[in-house]
């Protein structure tokens, strides 16, 4: 038992130091760990990286907090191949956000973070290898994440948009009916979250690709045709 909470303290530790290696100041989101990769300090990342990995190692199956540390270390290997473009970092990615959703306990307040994470994750791979089971995850993933948090949370209209955003690319490529229902769908929460006129046009408008062909059917929608 000692030595048990001797690693869980070690992972602990290391945990926050791959968060000084890689500048992230809550939640190690890959915002953060982006603008490490962009300023060249790759040698910060590899140290994250690897301090991730251990707090990893070092903490048993069923720790309440693993699954944060699996996270973090998906976002690591995200950006990794976000700098480098090997595949390897990506499938990794994958893999551990993955894992962090297998462990993450139910009525945990971050949950919805670990799934965007992971929709995240597979529209990358989506937008390097155009598989549309990627895409159809990604969406599923944002879908769950946006049901988990209330109206009126930060995190609530950039998920909506991600939402709205990927089924539009599949209704690009597929033309289902049911895609355009989702579309229309996300785009009334939107509208739910935003009072205002020209805030909430501003913000559809960045949703709705003027390519997608579906703008008539979205004007007649607003104008409640």
């Amino acid at each position: 038992m000692k030595t048990q909470c001797v690693t869980v303290l070690q992972a602990h530790h290391l945990f926050h130091l791959a968060a000084l290696f890689t500048a992230m100041n809550d939640h190690g989101n890959s915002d953060s760990l982006s603008r490490v990769a962009r300023c060249g300090e790759l040698s910060d990342l590899e140290q994250a990286i690897l301090r991730h990995r251990d707090a990893v190692d070092l903490t048993p199956h069923g720790h309440p907090n693993k699954y944060r540390y699996l996270n973090n270390l998906g976002n690591s290997f995200l950006t990794r191949f976000e700098s480098l473009g090997e595949l390897g970092d990506l499938q990794q990615a994958l893999s551990k956000h993955n894992d962090a959703i297998e462990l993450i306990p139910d009525g945990r307040p971050d949950k919805h973070t670990c799934l965007s994470n992971l929709a995240n994750s597979f529209l990358t791979r989506f937008k390097h290898l155009g598989e549309l089971s990627d895409l159809k995850q990604a969406i599923s993933r944002l879908k769950e994440a946006a049901d988990l948090i209330p109206d009126g949370h930060p995190d609530k209209l950039g998920l909506l948009k991600s939402l709205g955003n990927s089924a539009i690319t599949r209704l690009e490529r597929l033309g289902e009916l049911s895609d355009l229902e989702d579309v229309f769908s996300t785009l009334r929460d939107v509208v739910d979250l935003i009072p205002h006129t020209a805030e909430y046009l501003l913000e559809l408008a960045i949703i709705v690709n003027e390519d997608v062909g579906v703008n008539k059917l979205f004007i007649g929608w607003l104008a409640g045709e």
